[in-house]
């Protein structure tokens, strides 16, 4: 059965947008926790507000409701559609013309490393960067959409809205790299090389799970730091190589993995839910369009 990934970087970025809202819904209070978590800072006495991720989302949850675990999520889900898009468009792109320069195989590991890093870094350079530090300051501040843009803006006009933009295109240029080059491995094995094999859905959810487990683990310190250049206590960092220094004087460097259980929650079951519909998206997406 003829299985290719489509070489259409237009079908990509359509199947790759709706994928990205279907992630996004499903896994948003997991972001909302891991966000809060980053940001929170340990006490002269060595207590935390919040012991970890479900104590987190109780404590939400009994302050503001199930709702208020959504908080941010509106302008995120308006972010998430051209941010996956984006993703999966530019990385069809940089790898159609990768193939062409090299001439090596799509399914190459580096090949796909490549694609992958290049195609986050345009990712957190248009989309993410606005969009997580709208998202840091809506969750910070619990706040609306409107009141937080406004806050934004008061205190740092349009510049508010790209904190953090340097650590924000090195985290998805690494993000996207491992994650694709994982997902190529997995998706090697799974085949045994066969180029007509078609992946089922479980098969590329499973995927999807691989890959965002080992990009996660392997970036959070970059996650971490980019939230606290997004935060309102951003001010106190001249920049992202003070923010390392900082964080690892006052805190210790095990701070650098504040969040990651949260993150991996949200992250893995979200790229599985990515790899998964994208699948099956673009092959509904490319028959339509042929």
């Amino acid at each position: 059965m003829a299985n290719k990934k489509p070489s259409n970087p237009i079908v990509a970025l359509i199947s790759g947008g709706i994928a990205g809202g279907i992630e996004l819904t499903c896994t948003w209070p997991s972001e909302y926790c891991k966000t809060l978590l980053q940001l929170q800072r340990t006490m002269p006495d060595g207590t935390k507000e919040y012991k970890g991720m479900f104590d987190c989302a109780k404590q939400q949850v009994m302050r503001h409701g199930p709702i208020g675990l959504y908080r941010g999520y509106l302008p995120a889900l308006l972010f998430a559609m051209p941010k996956a898009g984006v993703r999966f468009g530019a990385f069809q792109f940089f790898q159609n013309n990768m193939i062409k320069i090299t001439t090596k195989d799509k399914d190459d590991p580096l090949l796909r490393l490549g694609a992958g890093m290049l195609a986050g870094g345009i990712e957190g350079a248009l989309v993410v960067t606005p969009q997580d530090t709208i998202k840091t300051k809506l969750i910070e501040l619990n706040t609306t959409v409107g009141r937080g843009m406004k806050h934004m803006y008061r205190h740092g006009g349009i510049k508010s809205f790209y904190q953090g933009v340097f650590p924000t295109i090195i985290k998805q240029s690494s993000n996207q790299g491992l994650r694709f080059w994982t997902y190529g491995v997995y998706r090697d094995f799974i085949t045994k090389g066969d180029k007509n094999y078609k992946m089922s859905t479980i098969q590329a959810i499973g995927g999807g799970l691989c890959a965002g487990t080992c990009a996660t683990c392997l970036n959070n310190p970059l996650d971490m730091i980019k939230t606290r250049m997004q935060g309102v206590s951003a001010k106190e960092y001249n920049g992202a190589f003070d923010c390392v220094k900082k964080v690892l004087k006052n805190e210790g460097p095990l701070a650098f993995y504040k969040g990651l259980f949260s993150r991996l929650s949200r992250v893995v079951p979200g790229q599985g839910i990515v790899f998964g519909s994208y699948e099956t998206i673009a092959r509904y997406v490319s028959n339509t369009m042929g």
